[in-house]
């Protein structure tokens, strides 16, 4: 089983991703502090050039209490193993994988 975890520093959002591939299955859970679900426009932007101004709202907050912006589980249909530090993978946004790209099982 893989795990991984993050938390965005500049927004406070907790976000974390469990991944079980011997099984297929992943598990997300994100969540949001008070700051944002009081005023969600000011998180409308690339947070890297806003950073000073996330960091000051983030600061204000109010941080408590969290909120779960998602809690979802989701099976896994598909791996592949292509290797590693490859950007061909995929090349373009989901509307624009070739038909039936999604849909594959294995």
């Amino acid at each position: 089983m893989n795990i991984s975890t993050k938390t965005v520093r500049t927004s406070g959002n907790i976000v974390t991703m469990v991944t079980n591939l011997s099984e297929r299955w992943l598990h997300s859970y994100f969540l949001m502090p008070q700051w944002i679900v009081d005023n969600p426009k000011a998180t409308v932007c690339h947070e890297d050039k806003f950073v000073e101004e996330m960091l000051k709202l983030r600061e204000e907050g109010p941080t408590w209490p969290m909120h779960i912006a998602e809690n979802a589980f989701a099976e896994i249909t598909f791996i592949e193993d292509v290797g590693v530090d490859r950007d061909d993978i995929i090349t373009c946004p989901p509307d624009e994988l070739p038909p039936g790209y999604a849909e594959r099982k294995n």
